[in-house]
């Protein structure tokens, strides 16, 4: 066991070691989030909402308004940048998203309520900073950036301006927009109000070429709109197109960071010699681009490591046959594909039980509870009963001895290993280029389903080592074989990209792909935990809880019903 301990240890010290790293980096870098101050505060109808705030040295501030499904840790760059501006900075979480409580509604978008916890986040802001609402800006992106736009509509206290990022206001026909939301922005009357005048505040549109919630051609007809009636003196709307860049990120791109800080700094007066460079932006995507890499390196040259040298199925006291042997690699790689059907079946009646439990609901991540979760369902059955297609015997899983050979030693590492790939993900979660992970919230709703969709997705990662054990004895070539099962597996997440694509989301497409990323990152840590534990239950409790912990957070809760 000296190269199984000698990886492990590798392992742990070299997340450590990246971790901390990204740490002293990222904080170094934006000295001014180290001032974080939490807040919270209450709009109209009684919903909580968890914010932070940046003191600033400037009497100027901003209100960073993040998108649908997305939480105020994505805006910790554009935080960044307006902090070294000297700016006050305040950022939240819309009700049902990231760490504010409560739920959002199906019909969100034809409702003006999380346009009124804008003017309840401008009204803490000011009691906060002493600022009035002229001497401030809001930065919007997508769901964001819309109801920003329509809180000016309704608030007759103008700010100084808005910065609308991919606003999700359509006034023309938007295949992917009236999917999700089921509403036509056309017959919305706050939206058919706009003019040059209303809202009474400066608008500057920034939206990407291959932008598909505000494709250039939308933004052009929703400049328009804003520019209706327009006269000498009337409040400014500029917009502007970036070249090669999607939705997803609009917000993370330097290119969108060079147009906004000039214009807000001319929008709140500020002197001249203050910071407009987008420096921040990039150094922040380049180190976390570093760390992703550096992440995904050691996690993968530790599996391959362990795989090479044979650890991942070393034998040791109390280790058993599992019973299952190959008969027919390609009618059973057939099955692999063929049995997603019937296991998203049985997973998604499974997630219809969940709609009973008294808690928002974060519908986008069924997706992963449906397929992982009913696959594992469906196919622990076949192979306990010696029926799955292409392989004989049943599966006898020895899981009771697992644990009963696992030595003190064996715990210590499983520990060390779990403790350092979920630090490590857990930053990269928050550095503001992925979503803050759910287990750093205080308990809530999220954090109630990350137990929940942990044990229902558990069974789905426990099959796959069987299979792989079996393959080990059977398949020829070894390497073909894995992969082809790696493809099987991935199969159903790429059909959902593939879905997207097809309706034209490019947004939908790249959230997908990088799901697929997330799924595979926790795919490379199993034979890891499984090879520390010796233990494949504990391997496949944990690959499951990561999964839900990077995705978790990216969803929001919904309420079904009034």
């Amino acid at each position: 066991m000296v190269h199984t301990r000698t990886a492990v240890k590798a392992l742990a010290l070299a997340l450590a070691a990246t971790s901390v790293a990204s740490l002293v980096f990222l904080y170094g870098n934006d000295p001014e989030l180290l001032a974080r101050q939490g807040t919270t505060f209450v709009d109209p109808s009684g919903d909580v909402l968890v914010g932070s705030y940046y003191p600033g040295s400037v009497p100027r501030g901003a209100i960073l308004l993040h998108g649908f499904s997305g939480e105020q840790a994505a805006m910790k760059g554009i935080a960044s940048e307006m902090a070294s501006m000297g700016l006050h900075v305040l950022t939240f979480d819309f009700s049902g998203h990231g760490l504010s409580p409560g739920t959002i509604t199906l019909d969100n978008a034809r409702l003006d309520r999380l346009a009124r916890q804008v003017i309840a986040a401008k009204e803490q802001f000011g009691a906060i900073t002493g600022l009035n609402q002229s001497e401030i800006v809001l930065v919007g992106h997508s769901m964001g950036a819309r109801v920003a736009i329509e809180a000016e509509v309704i608030d007759s206290e103008p700010v100084a301006g808005i910065v609308a990022l991919g606003a999700s206001i359509n006034l023309l026909p938007n295949v992917q927009s009236e999917f999700f939301t089921g509403t036509s922005d056309a017959d919305i009357p706050w939206i058919q109000g706009l003019n040059a005048t209303n809202p009474g505040v400066g608008i500057l549109l920034i939206t990407g070429e291959w932008d598909d919630v505000l494709p250039p051609a939308a933004a052009d007809a929703l400049a328009a709109k804003l520019r209706e009636g327009s006269y000498p003196g009337s409040p400014e709307r500029r917009l502007e197109v970036v070249a090669a860049t999607v939705h997803n990120y609009e917000i993370y791109s330097p290119a969108v960071v060079a147009l906004a800080k000039p214009w807000i700094a001319a929008r709140l007066g500020l002197a001249t010699g203050t910071d407009t460079t987008p420096h921040r932006t990039i150094s922040r995507s380049a180190w976390w681009a570093l760390f992703a890499v550096a992440l995904f390196g050691v996690v993968f040259a530790a599996t391959w490591l362990v795989k090479g040298k044979g650890l991942a199925n070393q034998t040791h006291d109390g280790a058993i046959d599992n019973g299952l042997e190959l008969r027919n690699f390609k009618r059973f790689v057939a099955a692999k594909f063929l049995l997603w059907i019937p296991g998203a079946l049985v997973g998604f009646g499974a997630t219809l039980l969940l709609l009973a439990l008294p808690l928002g609901l974060p519908v986008f991540n069924l997706i992963y509870v449906a397929f992982i979760g009913g696959h594992g369902i469906l196919l622990s059955v076949l192979y306990r009963r010696g029926k799955m297609p292409g392989t004989a015997g049943r599966l006898v899983t020895g899981i009771k001895r697992e644990f009963e050979a696992m030595t003190s030693r064996d715990w210590a590492r499983a520990a060390l290993t779990i403790g350092a790939v979920t630090t490590a993900c857990l930053l990269a979660c928050n550095t503001g280029l992925a979503s803050a992970a759910p287990v750093v919230y205080p308990f809530s709703d999220r954090t109630a389903w990350l137990a929940v969709f942990t044990g229902l997705t558990a069974l789905g990662f426990l099959i796959a080592p069987f299979e792989a054990e079996m393959l080990a004895r059977e398949a020829r070539p070894r390497s073909l074989a894995g992969l082809v099962l790696g493809i099987a597996g991935l199969f159903p997440f790429m059909l959902v990209a593939a879905f997207f694509g097809a309706i034209g989301s490019t947004s939908g497409m790249v959230g997908a792909l990088q799901g697929l990323v997330s799924i595979g990152l926790v795919l490379a840590c199993g034979p890891l935990v499984n090879t520390a534990s010796r233990n494949k239950l504990i391997a496949a409790i944990f690959q499951a809880f990561l999964l839900q912990l990077i995705v978790g957070s990216q969803g929001a809760l919904f309420a079904l019903t009034g």
